[in-house]
């Protein structure tokens, strides 16, 4: 029927448009995620705190590539930027990945 090929048609530009649109944003806090301005290792107990850190680290970088692998765009962001710089910027990344017809 043409009208559920219409619909069909319709439906995958939509779900294309998400796609090319889908963002992740992460605002990660200076200590967990070992920023390099902020981020400190505690002493007490400090080979655990390194393997923790270090895994959170690595964790994050898995993340990132495996959006990216699925068409997202990550974004990381630190708990001590300004939020309205980072609004900024998430709404930069968005506009610049919109389909444009």
């Amino acid at each position: 029927m043409i009208t559920a090929e219409l619909d069909d048609q319709a439906t995958d530009a939509a779900r294309e448009q998400r796609e090319a649109e889908a963002v992740a944003v992460f605002l990660d806090g200076c200590f967990w995620h070992s920023c390099p301005e902020h981020g400190t290792t505690p002493h007490a107990n400090r080979e655990w705190w390194v393997e923790k850190l270090r895994a959170n680290f690595e964790r994050d970088r898995r993340h990132d590539r495996e959006l990216t692998a699925a068409g997202w765009l990550a974004l990381r962001f630190w708990e001590h930027e300004e939020p309205a710089t980072v609004v900024d910027a998430i709404e930069r990344h968005v506009r610049s990945r919109r389909v444009r017809e």
